[in-house]
Parts: structure tokens; sequence; C-alpha cells
């Protein structure tokens, strides 16, 4: 499946959340920051502070993401097999991703969210090799 500008913008500019689950399919549902697609079959999501999250992916692939623009009436699901990667063109496009989050942020005037102290730097990329994408909006087919 690929993303369309439509996806990307709602997924870029909304709170998403990430759900995975245990071997024993004990679900987690978080909410994820920094996600964008580096090419349009997969979508990429830094990890700075996946702990269960993490656990769940060595056991279980299987994710997914949700996003609704509530302005727009627009609200998409992606579903698909994840990936923790540590290196390669991932993981910098993740590290570049970041730095120019921070530095959009730091240039608005505003302090970046990630509290004192804490390093933010990312222990590794979820790629998600995208296989559904829905559309959860009443009346939309899906």
């Amino acid at each position: 499946m690929i993303l369309t500008e439509e996806h990307l913008d709602v997924f870029r500019e909304n709170i998403r959340y990430l759900a995975t689950s245990s071997g024993d399919g004990r679900p987690n549902v978080v909410p994820v920051g920094l996600v964008s697609s580096l090419d349009g079959g997969k979508m990429v999501v830094v990890d700075v502070y996946f702990n269960k999250t993490r656990k769940n992916l060595e056991a279980n692939d299987q994710v997914a993401v949700a996003a609704t623009d509530l302005s727009r009436r627009r609200s998409f699901q992606l579903k698909g097999k994840g990936t923790i990667v540590t290196s390669g063109k991932f993981f910098d496009f993740g590290l570049e991703t970041m730095r120019e989050k921070i530095e959009k942020i730091k240039k608005e005037g505003k302090k970046p969210h990630f509290p004192e102290g804490v390093s933010v730097r990312p222990k590794g990329v979820l790629v998600i090799d995208i296989e559904e994408i829905y559309s959860n909006v009443r009346g939309s087919g899906s």
C-alpha cells in the first residue's frame, strides 16, 4: 500500500497512536511523535521512549497506527509489519527528521516537549511495511 500526501498530512499534523501487542496478544497503545515516510510504502516512527512497545515488537511484528484530523474530518489507520532498525537509511532519516523538528520548535520560540536532561537521541527507528490503509470516517467505505 502507498501513503498519499493526504494520508501523510493527517499522520504528520495530528496525534498518532501506535498499537502493538505482546506474543500472547496483550495490546499496548502509545502516542507517537515523529512520524514520516521515506518511501510511499513505509512509515517511519522514531523510537525515543519505546519500552513495552519495543518488547512487543520483538515478540510480534504486527502494528497499527491511527490519526485523526477533526477539523478536516479525516481519519486513517494503517496496519503492517514493524521492524526496529538502528542503522542505515531509515535510521539516518529518523535522526534528520528529529533534528528538523527540534529546530522548527526552537525557531518558533517554543521549548521541545522533552523533559530537561532527558536524552532525545533515538534508540532506533520503527519501519512499518504498510499492508493496509483505511479511512476511519463513517460512510467512507472502511
